[in-house]
């Protein structure tokens, strides 16, 4: 289940978002197919508020187990590097049926170099993404230190434990309208780990 916003995404208190599965779907072994049985949970205030409500209950449950994902995306607030996001989720809330839940602290770049033989195109390459990476992790150790930021998610933390991941979200774009983006050379994210 996705529910996005452009601006503000509040999910009112009491309210239930059920994405849960009532039996594990199984091979024909009887294994658990792994795929098959991971509900996913996606909140996404793009340029607004991300604000979940006393009571609300957040369910990606699968057959009893605890195979679901819970993703929760808010803006980042004072620019790349803040230490601050676009989310309120004090109050207690119910999560069942989670293997993870992430906060994601969304920005939004256009900043590429352009290549030099097409002004229409920007390039994404390895030092460009090592850049962000380096934005992600001040992002990261700064909101870990913010409390009150962490008083703002208390509830949520506590509902998800010790599934609970707060993490950078980095969307990429191009700086026109109509302008194009090229992956130069080989990416490998295998180090852009946080939290």
């Amino acid at each position: 289940m996705r529910l996005a916003a452009r601006d503000d995404l509040t999910i009112q208190g009491g309210i239930l978002l059920d994405a849960s599965g009532d039996q594990l779907k199984r091979d024909s072994s009887g294994g658990v197919i792994e795929g098959s049985n991971r509900a996913l949970l996606d909140l996404t205030s793009g340029e607004g508020r991300l604000s979940l409500g006393e009571g609300a209950v957040l369910d990606v449950s699968t057959g009893g187990e605890n195979r679901g994902t819970i993703n929760l995306n808010a803006p980042r607030l004072g620019g790349p590097v803040g230490d601050d996001m676009a989310v309120d989720a004090s109050d207690a809330l119910v999560i069942n049926g989670a293997k993870r839940v992430a906060l994601n602290g969304f920005w939004t770049y256009d900043d590429a170099s352009f290549d030099l033989e097409d002004d229409t195109t920007q390039v994404i390459d390895e030092a460009y993404l090592d850049r962000l990476d380096s934005d992600s992790k001040a992002f990261v150790d700064g909101a870990l230190a913010n409390e009150a930021l962490l008083t703002r998610i208390a509830g949520l933390r506590e509902a998800a434990s010790d599934t609970f991941q707060l993490r950078p979200g980095v969307d990429i774009v191009s700086a026109n309208d109509d302008g194009n983006l090229r992956v130069a050379g080989d990416l490998d994210l295998g180090d852009y780990r946080y939290g």
